[in-house]
C-alpha cells in the first residue's frame, strides 16, 4: 500500500503527521474511508495518536526497534508453543517446501514472496494461541514487517545471504514443529528474532545517511519531536 509505504519510509528519519483530510482529497475517497484506513495502520502500530488528537507515525529509532524485538522474542515463542498442537503436518510440510524453493531460487525471490513466508511464521503460525491478550499486544509490533516489507527494498535492497539465513532459522523452526518438538522450535524462534533485529539495526545505520525522501501531500514533518 502506498500510505504504508510513504510512513514506513518517513519514519526512518523523524516523526511525521498525517492529516486525514489531506489522504482523503490525495485518493479521492471519503474522510470515512480515510479513518478506516488509519485505524488499520494504528491496529499494526505504524500510526497512533498524540495527546492534540493529531495521527502520527513516530520515528522509527534504534531503541524503539530493540523495544519492539524484545516484545516479540519473549511473547512469540510462548505464542508458538500454545498454537504448536493445533498445527496440522500437512500444513508445516506445505510451508516446509516453500522456503526449500525459495532458497533454491534465491534470487529470483521476490518481495511478495518473503512478505508472504514472514507472515506465515509469524502470525499464521502463532494464530492458533489460545491468550488473545498476548496476540494482541504482538499486533503492536507488527510494525516492523510491514517497515521491513517497504523501507529497505526502496532504499536499500536486502542483501540475498541475510534472506537465506533468515529463510534457513525458518526452517529450523519448521523441523522442530514436525518432530514434535515445541520447545525447540520456541527456543529456534527466539533466536531467529535477536538475530533479525541485529539485521534490522545494521541496515537502518546504512539508511540513516541518505537523503529524507519527498513528502506526499498528506504527510508532514513534527517539528516538536
Amino acid at each position: 500500500m502506498e500510505v504504508e509505504q510513504a510512513l514506513s519510509s518517513h519514519a526512518l528519519f523523524g516523526a511525521v503527521r498525517i492529516t486525514e483530510e489531506r489522504l482523503a482529497a490525495c485518493f479521492g475517497v471519503s474522510r470515512t474511508v480515510a479513518r478506516d484506513v488509519l485505524v488499520r495502520m494504528q491496529a499494526i502500530g505504524l500510526l497512533d495518536k498524540d495527546r492534540l488528537g493529531r495521527w502520527v507515525a513516530e520515528r522509527l529509532t534504534p531503541e524503539r526497534i530493540r523495544d519492539l524485538y524484545e516484545i516479540r522474542w519473549l511473547l512469540e515463542p510462548q505464542a508458538l508453543c500454545h498454537s504448536a498442537p493445533g498445527i496440522g503436518a500437512g500444513r508445516l510440510r506445505q510451508m516446509r517446501a516453500a522456503l526449500v524453493a525459495t532458497l533454491a531460487n534465491m534470487p529470483s525471490a521476490d518481495s511478495p514472496l518473503l512478505d508472504r513466508l514472514e507472515h506465515e511464521l509469524h502470525v499464521e503460525l502463532l494464530a492458533g494461541c489460545r491468550n488473545r491478550e498476548m496476540l494482541r499486544a504482538l499486533e503492536a509490533t507488527r510494525v516492523l514487517l510491514v517497515s521491513n516489507r517497504y523501507v529497505f527494498d526502496l532504499f536499500l535492497g536486502i542483501p540475498v545471504e541475510v534472506i537465506a539465513g533468515s529463510l534457513r532459522e525458518h526452517l529450523e523452526v519448521l523441523d522442530a514443529l514436525l518432530a514434535g518438538d515445541a520447545r525447540r522450535a520456541a527456543m529456534a524462534l527466539e533466536a531467529h528474532l535477536r538475530a533479525s533485529c541485529g539485521h534490522w539495526l545494521e541496515r537502518l545505520e546504512r539508511v540513516r545517511p541518505l537523503s529524507h525522501p519527498p513528502f506526499p501531500p498528506y504527510l508532514s514533518a513534527l517539528a516538536d519531536r
